[in-house]
């Protein structure tokens, strides 16, 4: 293993304990339970399909908590390293600064995707428990709301480079409300060419979130092409890697001081 391959382990192992020591993991848990019970609560008041009720909460829950989880995160990356000098102590090494990003942000991925898993278990044991049947389709949209995470937490850390924590916020949430709304704008916009070509450049730079939505489908129609699937998997992973990119060639040339 490469000095570079080393030194991005251990700063992801270095992240992935340190946060999973600190108290978001027992926010983990108590929101956890607060899911179970909103979903068991929320199914009582329905006639015929609790179980749908509580997988359409479940879902809906778990793709907001997971997206907070990456701002809360994202917005730390840097703040923390610099408020407690870590990071110059880490960067004084022979540790690249590419080298340095990467390993954080596998550490918090590796983070996010031990919630999910989490959170996601605890949805489908609330489905099973009021009498739904597997489908495959449930763990693809667990998936996708992992991707989605990721590709929030990528994009304040993006903002966290070149802005304050706080507009890192604000602008990350903007991302997501507007990646959410790409497909259902540009079906308003299509009649009119000029309007419709303009509105798709813009989007170029905005996650097409609405792509990791299949919720609809989960519930309802319980079945997605597999090319569908994997092209939207496709384009979040490149999207995420293009975001990455941008922000090694920031980090590299920002002043820490």
């Amino acid at each position: 293993m490469s000095q570079y391959l080393r030194s991005i382990f251990y700063i992801s192992k270095y992240t992935f304990l340190e946060i999973l020591k600190s108290k978001i993991m027992m926010n983990v848990v108590l929101f956890g339970a607060f899911l179970i019970f909103l979903c068991l609560v929320a199914s009582e008041f329905t006639y015929g399909v609790p179980q749908k009720v509580a997988l359409d909460i479940g879902l809906g829950i778990l793709s907001i908590a997971s997206v907070g989880i990456s701002i809360f995160m994202g917005v730390n990356l840097l703040a923390k390293e610099i408020e407690t000098r870590t990071i110059y102590m880490i960067l004084s090494r022979p540790i690249r600064r590419s080298a340095f990003l990467f390993g954080k942000l596998i550490g918090m991925a590796q983070i996010l995707l031990l919630n999910i898993c989490l959170w996601g278990i605890l949805v489908l044991f609330t489905y099973y428990f009021l009498g739904g049947s597997f489908q495959s389709l449930i763990i693809w949209s667990i998936f996708f709301s992992f991707l989605e995470a990721l590709i929030i937490l990528c994009i304040v850390t993006l903002f966290s480079l070149i802005t304050n924590p706080t507009m890192s916020v604000i602008y990350s949430i903007c991302m997501f409300i507007v990646g959410h709304a790409t497909s259902e704008t540009l079906l308003l916009v299509k009649k009119s060419y000029l309007l419709s070509k303009t509105v798709k450049f813009i989007f170029i730079f905005f996650p097409n979130l609405s792509k990791l939505n299949i919720k609809q489908h989960v519930l309802y129609k319980q079945s997605m092409s597999m090319s569908y699937l994997l092209g939207s998997s496709g384009y979040a992973l490149i999207y995420i890697l293009i975001v990455i990119l941008i922000c090694i060639l920031i980090f590299r040339t920002k002043r820490l001081d």
